[in-house]
């Protein structure tokens, strides 16, 4: 309580030196916490000042670094005019001091949700028309070009990205594939078990797996106490809290975008030698982050969970989504079910359906080397067939906020959406890895239309007491872009909530138009003994009370 942060910091190192630390493993700087305010609940600390106190010291540091860094780049490729610079300085408010270059991206020199804004606003402002993805994918040069010539160069932003380079299986991966032969295990890793379907799965696999397995959780967290608080509070949210027998679930802190898994190595080896199932579920969903601002947790996560995965010799169960698959409506899949997308075809898909493509690339390389993998590609996860449970960040439910929010909807939608019921989707996540003829097979779980018109029916039953308005779906861009304030919890999508296209003709069946199901639903009906799912207009009366209850529209 006497010493002061110098003090501290240097009795700290004092130690570190007579511990024989490396140079990199002593501290360089100290923050000192007082007056800690504890959180009776569960009692971790509730104001973590001194987290944000050592980010700050590490981000400056980092971009000091990076700084001295880009000074030698620059001196042999500047690229960018003073005008631009100028540009860029008045956003971050801060002169780069020529350390920047045209290779660099907008978020690699520090730019956050509102300087992504900020700058699309000055582009439109001299009439060229922009979106945020487009300054979040590409190159500042790209974007200096566009701002000088007032047009967009495709085939330079086409060919940012190596999309072979990316896919490439690592050598020491494909070595382990040809080593790999399936254990008998019956352990279980998970990854991604909080957050909105990861809980559930939790629940499925204890449910249908034995009594006696064990369930590790790899969970993001200060301490294993605080991972296990996170799941706890995720099962709350869905009603399984007290539905598990705690004695099999282990809530371990870990890092899948770091090597071991952010493992400390004793845990890392003996999770290796009790494990059989890898339920990879986690993914960072972003829809407005660029590729590769996802590539560390989405790309580089699944490759270090898989190479986990042939180390255990265990079942790798990868949560894909229908985002991988080609926006084609003649959709062709190899007979179990991997689909081969063209470089093209993966430009057009937004960063996170980029990374999902990447990572079923690699998976079918380790698959035909041996290795055992199962892929579920789920559509939109809807909510929880007997509760209504929801994901409140799920980009409908916002849309849908959104629109209660401005008090207007497009006249005439018929814009068709396709659910899969979380709850359903756990459960057949878990019975297709059991099942041993799902090895080397891509599972679509793509349910059937279900009109946006009729959510708004259920919704505004609900909610008689707004008074909505109807306008035309060509009165809808420029009606979001002038009307959704920016203190809008939606602001940051609203380029993508503009862009939407309510309003659709239909011709024929429009039953599954682009994403087989067949096989899938053969599989699940003949294999699985499970019954294909339909939603129905009652699965989001529940869905909409849920929100109603949460004060999600208020």
């Amino acid at each position: 309580s006497t010493l002061n942060d110098i003090d501290m910091l240097q009795l700290i190192r004092f130690h570190c030196n007579q511990s024989a630390l490396n140079g990199h493993e002593i501290p360089q700087g100290v923050f000192i916490e007082r007056n800690i305010i504890w959180n009776e609940k569960n009692g971790l600390i509730k104001e973590k000042k001194c987290r944000h106190a050592l980010s700050q010291y590490y981000s400056d540091l980092k971009t000091k670094l990076f700084n001295q860094e880009l000074i030698y780049e620059n001196l042999k490729n500047n690229q960018l005019t003073e005008e631009f610079i100028e540009i860029l300085e008045n956003i971050l408010n801060r002169k780069l001091n020529g350390q920047i270059n045209g290779d660099n991206t907008f978020l690699e020199i520090g730019a956050d949700s509102l300087c992504i804004s900020l700058l699309c606003k000055i582009f439109n402002d001299r009439g060229i028309s922009i979106k945020p993805s487009t300054i979040y994918n590409h190159q500042l040069s790209h974007l200096n070009h566009i701002l000088t010539k007032k047009h967009f160069i495709s085939n330079e932003i086409i060919h940012d990205i190596n999309w072979n380079e990316q896919s490439r299986l690592p050598h020491h991966i494909r070595k382990l594939c040809s080593n790999f032969k399936l254990s008998e295990k019956k352990n279980i890793l998970v990854t991604g078990a909080t957050g909105f379907l990861g809980p559930l799965l939790i629940y499925e696999i204890a449910k249908q797996m034995d009594d006696n397995v064990n369930i590790y959780c790899i969970i993001r967290a200060t301490d294993d106490e605080h991972a296990k608080q996170r799941l706890q509070d995720d099962l709350e949210k869905c009603g399984k809290l007290n539905s598990l027998n705690w004695k099999q679930i282990h809530c371990i802190v870990g890092d899948i975008s770091k090597d071991n898994l952010g493992l400390a190595n004793d845990l890392y080896n003996k999770l290796i030698e009790e494990i059989g199932f890898i339920y990879h579920n986690a993914s960072q969903v972003h829809l407005e982050m660029p590729y590769k601002a996802l590539k560390k947790w989405n790309v580089q996560g699944t490759l270090n969970v898989l190479e986990f995965a042939l180390k255990s010799h265990g079942k790798f169960i990868y949560t894909s989504s229908v985002a991988a698959l080609p926006a084609s409506n003649d959709l062709k899949e190899d007979s179990n079910g991997w689909t081969c997308l063209t470089s093209n075809e993966i430009n057009q898909k937004d960063g996170y359906g980029q990374t999902k493509v990447i990572c079923e690339k690699i998976l079918k390389q380790a698959s035909d080397l041996g290795a055992h993998i199962i892929i579920i590609r789920p559509c939109s996860i809807s909510p929880h067939i007997n509760t209504g449970y929801t994901n409140l960040n799920d980009f409908i439910n916002i849309l849908l906020r959104t629109q209660i929010e401005l008090n207007t909807i497009v006249e005439n939608s018929n814009m068709k959406l396709h659910f899969v019921p979380v709850d359903y989707c756990a459960k057949v996540t878990v019975a297709l890895s059991k099942h041993f003829e799902s090895q080397g097979k891509c599972f679509n779980l793509y349910g059937n239309p279900f009109s946006i018109a009729n959510i708004y029916k259920i919704l505004f039953d609900k909610l008689s007491n707004i008074n909505i308005k109807k306008i035309k779906q060509n009165q809808w861009k420029e009606f979001v872009l002038n009307n959704l304030s920016e203190n809008s919890r939606s602001w940051p999508l609203r380029e993508r909530i503009a862009a939407i296209q309510f309003v659709n003709e239909y011709h024929g069946d429009e039953q599954h138009v682009g994403v087989p199901i067949h096989m899938t639903k053969e599989f699940l009906e003949k294999q699985c003994l499970i019954s294909w799912f339909e939603i129905k207009d009652e699965d989001f009366i529940k869905s909409i009370d849920y929100m109603i209850q949460q004060k999600y529209f208020n």
